[in-house]
């Protein structure tokens, strides 16, 4: 069975199914833990909760939905990301731009 991270399941079929979403548990994710998964569309990354890729050396990095830095809650609206080059992010620790 084919499983896809959150960005590549919405470039592909417009939509989140929501295969990834789940693996790394609110706890775990709450103590800067994140669970590696095979994504069939960008191969081992780790992700967050809801299915997001926050892994920093994701093939796709860069791009919207792919490979936030740390594993800080990144990639998340209104949630502080220590990457300046996500697309996604929206917030930045102070004094690193953004």
């Amino acid at each position: 069975m084919a499983d896809f991270c959150k960005a590549c399941s919405e470039d592909l079929f417009d939509k989140d199914f929501k295969e990834l979403a789940g693996v790394t548990t609110a706890a775990a994710w709450a103590d800067g833990r994140a669970c590696v998964v095979i994504c069939e569309g960008r191969g081992y990354i780790q992700v967050e909760p809801d299915g997001r890729c926050v892994s920093p050396d994701c093939l796709k990095k860069g791009a919207q939905g792919h490979g936030c830095k740390g594993l800080a809650p990144a990639c998340i609206p209104d949630s502080p990301c220590l990457d300046e080059a996500c697309a996604d992010c929206k917030t930045f620790p102070s004094g690193s731009g953004g």
